[in-house]
């Protein structure tokens, strides 16, 4: 039986930077590491539908919410800042957050970076600068025992561009790691929510290049040394939100 087609929306939430140079905006790089991660037991096709967050386009949340092919929806990295009360698309991205999340039915969000500030204050969370400053390169977050249920390890290496930090573990979630520098690292609703403050989308080399664009040289020099598990574990765990095993082909 030929595999059936579902759709995944992509908020994008910034405008190209010259410093990602070839590896793509920010909604290239999600879709890339979607497609590149795939299961190999899926038995769906996928559709990514894109939308311009931060020139103020939304999708219809009514619409998603009557069809059934949405499986998803990912909030990429950005700039700007997530606790933001007077940009208007901020405002308005936020409150269609706060209905996803809340809403019967609804399909899953992956946040990333600013999507997981996003998701975070959405529902509640404290979110600003982080006292502890720049976290950039490669960071080693250490798993809660919820964090090695869901990446199947101790510690995950991932990508990091941020100065803003999550302060708070909204009611109904959980968080699944920890850094040094950052000790909210991503959130957790069972077959609802999954976010990174990491970018798992992030090559290490595009880690780097973030780190020297910010005038963090250690930080990439520290990048070029370690291990990336974006596009091994981290991505398996999206995948897992997004087509659960069960949904998938028994092996043969």
């Amino acid at each position: 039986m030929a595999n059936t087609m579902r759709k995944i929306v992509i908020l994008h939430t910034d405008h190209p930077a010259e410093w990602t140079g070839p590896y793509g905006t920010f909604d290239e790089l999600a879709i890339k590491l979607l497609q590149d991660t795939k299961p190999a037991d899926s038995t769906h096709e996928y559709g990514y539908e894109v939308y311009d967050a931060y020139g103020g386009a939304l999708p219809s949340l009514d619409y998603i919410l009557s069809h059934e092919d949405y499986c998803g929806v990912l909030i990429t990295g950005s700039r700007y800042d997530s606790f933001d009360t007077e940009t208007r698309w901020i405002v308005e991205l936020r409150k269609f957050v706060r209905r996803l999340l809340t809403a019967t039915a609804a399909p899953p969000l992956v946040g990333i970076c600013f999507g997981h500030q996003i998701a975070a204050h959405a529902l509640g969370a404290r979110v600003g600068r982080n006292p502890l400053g720049f976290e950039g390169g490669v960071s080693r977050v250490t798993l809660t025992a919820l964090g090695r249920s869901l990446f199947h390890r101790e510690s995950l290496d991932l990508s990091m561009l941020h100065t803003d930090a999550v302060f708070d573990t909204p009611q109904g979630t959980a968080n699944w790691g920890a850094s040094p520098l950052c000790a909210i690292q991503g959130l957790y609703t069972p077959g609802r929510l999954l976010t990174f403050q990491g970018h798992p989308e992030f090559p290490t080399e595009l880690a780097q290049r973030g780190c020297e664009h910010k005038g963090h040289v250690t930080g990439a020099a520290a990048a070029s040394s370690a291990g990336n598990d974006g596009f091994g574990a981290a991505a398996d765990g999206i995948w897992a939100l997004l087509e659960p095993p069960a949904e998938r082909k028994i092996s043969q």
